[in-house]
């Protein structure tokens, strides 16, 4: 079964809020591949958030809604932080990323304060 089949079958299966997006980004190695090795060893990924959102984007072909639910809303109930953060509530940690409709990322606030902004050009 292909990736995508797997993808949409899992959230046919379980459905949107139970999926939760993870990723094992770390630094490492600086090249090209998508892994980090440290003398030889596998340390992890080089795969970031954005880059899952893109994927649940593209290959389960969700909407931005419930991208952002399998990539901080879900992912904030699993580890019982969904008070303190996953969704744009009063009372929430004001930290957001800021993205266009093809996910790349035009600014990251944390706490309230703009901490990347490539929107200036």
């Amino acid at each position: 079964m292909s990736g995508r089949k797997m993808i949409r079958l899992i959230l046919k299966t379980v459905g949107i809020d139970y999926v939760v997006a993870i990723t094992d980004a770390c630094t490492g190695s600086v090249d090209d591949s998508d892994v980090n090795m440290v003398d030889g060893v596998l340390y992890g990924s080089k795969m970031r958030m954005i880059q899952a959102a893109r994927n649940f984007r593209h290959n389960a072909g969700l909407n931005m809604m419930d991208v952002f639910k399998v990539c901080s809303r879900n992912p904030a109930r699993a580890i019982h932080m969904d008070h303190l953060v996953g969704t744009v509530e009063p009372g929430k940690k004001a930290d957001f990323v800021i993205i266009d409709e093809d996910y790349h990322i035009l600014k990251v606030l944390l706490g309230g304060n703009t901490v990347v902004d490539n929107t200036r050009g």
